[in-house]
């Protein structure tokens, strides 16, 4: 006896149904996959930089960006302000300067809590994303061809000084924020710096929220 047309419509339902499942959960895996492999793009510029306690002889981390651009775009995305130091690679009589100072604040987890850090090195080689880019500065035009020049003309620019290390806020309109911070021993000055930028990313946080 062969099945009526309506028999075979109830017996098809359900494969159709499970082979609409299958093919949502491949486009599904296939979304996961293309957006892991576009974070992966960014998230390979993250860096470890580790310093070792003078007294404790502990190994304190940080972790941050060498790149302005990447840590603009995690501070948007985790909804941060960014912590910003101006340093050097090359002619710095003492590397790792702008990590002990850091680490005066006692609370490296804090920090990292409350702001996306960018260590930008202004002898940094490598060359600018737009190289034709011609400003101003020192009298005369110039074309910023590295990555270092770019980095040398935001800080004397927008916040005044041409000191390494040195400590800034930014938000991520690429605007300064707080007050600004140089190389130093004293465990008050570096916790009364980074208190005050917690207290205005606190301030900035309960303004969005208020205009939600």
């Amino acid at each position: 006896m062969s099945a009526s047309p309506k028999g075979k419509s109830l017996f098809y339902k359900p494969i159709l149904f499970r082979s609409l499942v299958w093919l949502l959960a491949a486009m599904n895996l296939f979304c996961y996959s293309c957006r892991n492999k576009e974070e992966n793009k960014t998230i390979h510029n993250k860096k470890t930089f580790r310093y070792i306690g003078k007294n404790t002889k502990d190994t304190i981390r940080f972790y941050g960006y060498d790149d302005l651009d990447t840590a603009i775009y995690y501070a948007k995305k985790e909804r941060k302000n960014i912590l910003l130091i101006f340093t050097g690679d090359t002619y710095m009589s003492m590397p790792g300067m702008e990590w002990r100072t850091l680490a005066l604040y006692g609370d490296n987890d804090k920090i990292q809590n409350h702001f996306i850090i960018a260590r930008l090195a202004v002898d940094n080689p490598e060359p600018a994303k737009d190289s034709t880019r011609t400003v101003f500065w020192h009298g005369q035009n110039r074309q910023l061809l590295t990555k270092g020049d770019q980095y040398k003309y935001l800080e004397e620019t927008m916040y005044s000084y041409s000191t390494q290390p040195m400590f800034c806020f930014m938000d991520t309109l690429k605007r300064p924020i707080g007050n600004i911070l140089g190389y130093n021993c004293d465990v008050k000055k570096t916790s009364d710096f980074i208190n005050e930028g917690i207290r205005l990313t606190n301030q900035d946080d309960k303004q969005v929220t208020k205009h939600r």
